[in-house]
Parts: C-alpha cells; structure tokens; sequence
C-alpha cells in the first residue's frame, strides 16, 4: 500500500470528476425546469412499465423436425366408464401393431371395477342413466364398470379395445338382432384417453366425452394420430408431451355380423405416432440487455429534456435582450 499511495492520492481524482457540485448561489430553478422534470418522470415511468411488459413477454417459435429413432417407453392412460355393463361383461385387449408385442402393465395395470360417486355425477349430468332409474341416487345399481389404468408402451403403433366378452357375445347374440339391443347397451363415457404427461397447454379431444349409442350396441372406432411434441421453455426443464389427433367411426352391429367381422359390441382404439415431431420453443430477452435499455431509457429521457430545457432558456433568454 506504500507504493500505490501516491497513485491513489485523492487529489488525483479531481482531475476526472465529471459530475461537479454546482454552487447553490448559481442554481436557477425555475418553473418550467420543474415543468419538464416531472414531464421526464412521466415519460421515464410509462417507458420502464413498457420495458418491463417487454421482458415479461414470451417469445414462441415452432418448427417441425424428425423424431428420433429411439426407442421410448411412454404411458397411455385409460379411464372410461361403461354405464349399463357389469365389469364382468367386459374384456380388455391391447397389442402393439408393428412390433407384435404385448403392452407392459408393470408399473400400474387396467383394471376393471365400480363406478364412484364422483364418476355417478357425470354420467348423471351427461345423461346416462336409464330411463325408469331416473332421478334415484342409486340408479346405476350393480351395474355399471370403469376402466382404469395405464398401457405402457414403446414409441410405435398399437391399438387396444374394450368390448365384451367371446362367452357375453356369443350368448346374447342368439337371441336376435332386438333382444340385444334391448339387453346390452355399450355407450360409455370416455373420462380420459391421454398418451404421456399432462399440462395445460395440452388440448385432449378424448377428455370428459361422452358417446352415447343410439342402437345401444356397436363398434365404436377411434383413429388417433399420436403427435410428439417438445416444449423448452427459459429456466425450466425441457417437457415432452404427446397431443392427439381423433377420428371416429360407428360400426352397427348389423354391419358386423354382415360383413362376418368377428369383433365384438364395445370401442376401440387404434394409434400411431407421426415419424414428424414439434419443437415448441419459449425464449425471453437477456437479463443484461433488458437493463441496459432501463438505463438507456432514463438517462436518455433526462438527457434530452435537458438539452431542450436549455435550448428553451437560451431562446428565452435571447428573446430578452432584442426587447
């Protein structure tokens, strides 16, 4: 420290001391100074909010690029309830199509049993109860079945189906075309068909739908075109969801036993993923950038006041002396 003393001298210092205290006997203030004052805090405060609305704004670009070839395991959530079916009715069938192998029901399995209370009340608001069991708190009895549970799967087209049973169909089908209608009805409601996570930017066309049968029994058919879709957002993890793509088709049940198809009365489900995927990127202005225009936008405004309050006085002033 001895031998820097003399650099850090305070006298040094003078010599580069660009903001001078003006002398308090020198100071003009005058009204229109005080004017454009606050006019500059104005103009400062409606351009820093408009900077900050700025940087809290999300940039979002999109563009599409192939998906990787490797192989990922994702999960397919099923929930659906069969309101005029007991559970042992039903079957649950599902394969992967272009593999050949069976889904994997390790971690939680579909499952097979009673509707709940909460499940009751939007049948009810749906309309699903049968007509002489209007209005009763236990109108769905011991009937009625949901469908619960998580297919997981690899990254390839599969399909899965919930139907009746071979020994079901094969009983009522011998009683005729009327009986059965009158006998079995497979409208459902369809709670939530999802492939992968959840969150809020994702839209499900198979979330909270209801399909009601008119004939009470047939094939309903969901064609589902599974598209992947990556989302990378600023301090934040990058996110994979999968939306979905539906089409429908109804089979009667005349059309199956015409046609000698030996699928059975309930709804399937047949999916593929698109070789394409979207990437969905956020990104927001840098943190350095965004205060270099605070400070450009302040010192700027008071600058340029500055310069016309000067201007001003220098008019004013010169506008004396020739009177």
């Amino acid at each position: 420290m001895i031998i820097f003393s003399p650099f850090f001298h305070s006298a040094r210092f003078v010599h580069v001391n660009f903001f001078a205290k003006p002398i308090d006997g020198l100071i003009n203030k005058t009204t229109l100074g005080g004017v454009l004052t606050l006019l500059s805090f104005l103009i400062s405060g409606v351009l820093l909010l408009s900077e900050l609305y700025q940087f809290a704004l999300v940039d979002t670009h999109e563009h599409l690029q192939i998906r990787s070839g490797a192989k990922e395991s994702v999960a397919i959530k099923v929930h659906i309830t069969f309101p005029y079916l007991h559970c042992n009715d039903l079957q649950v069938d599902y394969v992967n199509t272009k593999s050949d192998e069976k889904l994997d029901r390790k971690q939680r399995p579909v499952v097979k049993r009673k509707v709940t209370s909460k499940e009751e009340k939007l049948l009810k608001q749906a309309n699903f109860l049968p007509p002489s069991d209007a209005g009763s708190s236990a109108a769905l009895g011991p009937v009625g079945c949901t469908i619960d549970g998580v297919l997981n799967t690899v990254v390839v087209g599969g399909n899965f189906k919930i139907s009746l049973t071979q020994n079901v169909w094969g009983a009522v089908a011998l009683q005729g075309m009327q009986s059965v209608e009158k006998l079995m009805n497979v409208s459902h409601y369809v709670h939530d068909v999802s492939v992968g996570k959840y969150f809020n930017k994702k839209v499900n066309p198979l979330k909270n739908l209801p399909v009601g049968i008119p004939e009470g029994i047939g094939l309903v058919q969901f064609y589902l075109k599974v598209i992947p879709t990556i989302y990378k957002r600023p301090m934040s993890m990058t996110k994979k969801q999968y939306q979905i793509s539906m089409t429908e088709q109804f089979v009667k049940m005349s059309t199956l036993l015409v046609t000698g198809n030996m699928q059975q009365p309930g709804v399937a489900f047949s999916y593929d993923f698109t070789p394409m995927e979207i990437e969905h990127q956020e990104s927001r202005e840098n943190i350095l950038t965004f205060l270099g225009s605070l400070f450009s936008v302040v010192g700027g405004i008071f600058v340029s006041v500055g310069l016309v309050s000067n201007c001003l006085m220098k008019a004013v002033g010169a506008s004396k002396k020739l009177d």
